[in-house]
């Protein structure tokens, strides 16, 4: 099985796009053997590893694009495969059908007076539509001052944010917008007990590009940390909670580190919706230093929960090196979204002690290289 593209071989976006769904499991699967073997693991582990399919063939629901307009000529799109050029990209066959429409509407009323930008296009789970430009400022200004296409968007219901200090775009005096502090919203979704609960974020904060396949992630993530036994958790880059109110809706208790302050913000009023608030605090950590702050509370951790981005677990291991071993959180669920990476600081963890119970995969990035790996490790 494949997805029809008509940009196969041209667009960075989906490399894989031409390869059967059930070639491109193989290759990520045989993709984490050679990191595996590299890293010096037992292949042993890998014999039977799950690589379970993303809900709805992992359509997205969240798009980042490039806009550059040189004269009137326009393009919106993604970077080549050799990153040498822009790709217009018409439409989109991995794209949910609200976040199809969604584009549909932005490339039939595209923003005036930009001439580079990011784009940051959404869709909600009730259908909400947002969009997050980033430009140079002057022409973000310029935008503003303009004034009709921004109004013309928040009239139609649009939730818009500007700028690197994702700013929230709002109604203002006499057609001309204005800029307000960073809002946070429902825009993905996530485990709470047998059901479902919103992840409140900015437009341009981090989710998973699609809350099908965020779902069968989280339910990965969750069988693990039941399997653990451990009630008590330590979450780092907890983000906007994705996984902390999963956790929490378990009945258990979560130290969340986060150092971002809108993704705080996020994770705070899901806690709220979700009705979980007094399981979840706020704890001091980072992962990019040794830090004995989040040693201390590793120890008085049962379980230690990880969702490092593509570097890496960075310092953690040797701030974990820093407790005695009768210290170490008893368990460790490990999830990465980088192979390489994932494979490499499984092996640090296993040089402290730990012994590797289970792991699975997630094809959260159908048509990529990458997958969602989810490993349960336990101190020997």
């Amino acid at each position: 099985m494949t997805a029809a593209c008509a940009l196969a071989g041209r667009c960075g976006g989906c490399p894989w796009i031409d390869r059967p769904l059930e070639a491109q499991r193989a290759h990520r699967v045989e993709a984490l053997r050679r990191a595996w073997q590299q890293a010096g693991l037992d292949p042993a582990a890998l014999a039977a590893l799950p690589l379970h399919p993303a809900g709805d063939l992992g359509l997205r629901d969240r798009a980042d694009l490039s806009l550059r307009r040189d004269g009137a000529a326009l393009t919106i799109g993604l970077r080549s495969l050799d990153g040498a050029e822009l790709v217009d990209l018409p439409t989109c066959p991995v794209q949910s059908p609200a976040l199809a429409a969604a584009y549909a509407h932005l490339r039939a009323d595209p923003p005036p007076l930009l001439t580079r930008a990011g784009l940051r296009l959404r869709v909600g789970p009730q259908g909400q539509r947002g969009l997050w430009l980033d430009a140079a400022n002057a022409e973000l200004k310029a935008l503003l001052d303009e004034g009709a296409w921004l109004s013309r968007l928040l009239d139609q219901g649009v939730v818009l944010e500007a700028g690197q200090k994702h700013k929230r775009v709002l109604p203002g005096e006499a057609g001309r917008p204005r800029l307000g502090r960073p809002e946070v919203a429902p825009w993905s979704l996530t485990r709470l007990g047998a059901g479902t609960t919103p992840v409140f974020t900015a437009v341009s904060g981090f989710t998973q590009p699609g809350m099908a396949a965020n779902l069968v992630l989280v339910d990965a993530v969750r069988g693990a940390a039941r399997a653990s036994g451990a009630r008590r958790w330590l979450e780092l880059g907890a983000g906007a909670g994705n996984l902390t109110l999963m956790l929490a809706g378990e009945g258990w208790q979560v130290a969340a580190v986060e150092l971002d302050p809108v993704a705080r913000q996020g994770l705070l009023a899901g806690a709220r919706a979700a009705g979980c608030e007094d399981r979840i605090r706020l704890a001091r950590g980072n992962l990019q230093r040794v830090d004995e702050a989040l040693a201390a509370e590793a120890a008085q951790a049962e379980g230690l929960l990880v969702d490092p981005p593509r570097s890496g677990l960075g310092a953690l291991v040797p701030t974990l090196a820093l407790l005695p071993a009768d210290r170490l959180p008893p368990a460790i669920v490990h999830v990465s979204c980088w192979t390489e990476s994932f494979a490499a600081d499984t092996a640090r963890l296993l040089d402290l002690g730990y012994l590797l119970e289970r792991i699975e995969g997630v094809d959260q990035f159908p048509h990529t290289p990458q997958a969602e790996w989810v490993a349960l490790l336990r101190r020997g």
